[in-house]
């Protein structure tokens, strides 16, 4: 009755259902799984003692704790496996527009080219009009920031740098 919830919550506070793009290794998403597993069983072994439910086995709660654990880091494992795959040959991808041509943007442009984990595709600059054709690490100047209407009708989400 309790072993449902307590895992959907323990993942949800170990940030286990945060997208893998974020993520740089499968190592760091394995360690999130094994803590919230062991704290899951030692919860649940806590809520049987206090219910005085002696004829639910622990062991059984103990394999359960132990399969869940392999299978867990196996499924997240191959997911981020297929999403890289994915990624190398240009699938999966997010395409952004960066606004600017100083050396932030720029900073910016080499920090997302070199993590290409992320899923990122850069598709151009929109700079200063002296800049219009030309390129930037094989990463071309479009257009401007005030004619931007004609090449996204979409919308912009500002992004921050850390």
């Amino acid at each position: 009755f309790a072993i449902i919830p307590t895992y959907l919550l323990l993942y949800y506070f170990f940030g286990l259902y945060k997208p893998f793009r974020n993520k740089p290794s499968i190592l760091s998403g394995a360690e999130d799984i094994i803590k919230a597993d062991i704290m899951a069983f030692i919860i649940l072994v806590a809520i049987l003692f206090v219910i005085n439910q002696p004829d639910f086995s622990r062991i059984m709660l103990f394999l359960l704790s132990i399969f869940g654990m392999i299978f867990a880091i196996i499924e997240r494992a191959l997911v981020v496996f297929v999403l890289r795959f994915m990624r190398v040959n240009n699938r999966n991808l997010k395409h952004m527009l960066i606004i600017g041509d100083n050396d932030l943007a720029f900073n910016f442009a080499q920090k997302i080219k070199s993590k290409t984990y992320l899923g990122y595709s850069i598709d151009g600059f929109l700079g200063r009009k002296e800049h219009l054709g030309k390129t930037f690490e094989g990463i071309r100047f479009i257009g401007t920031p005030f004619g931007i209407s004609p090449i996204i009708e979409v919308g912009w989400l500002p992004i921050g740098l850390k």
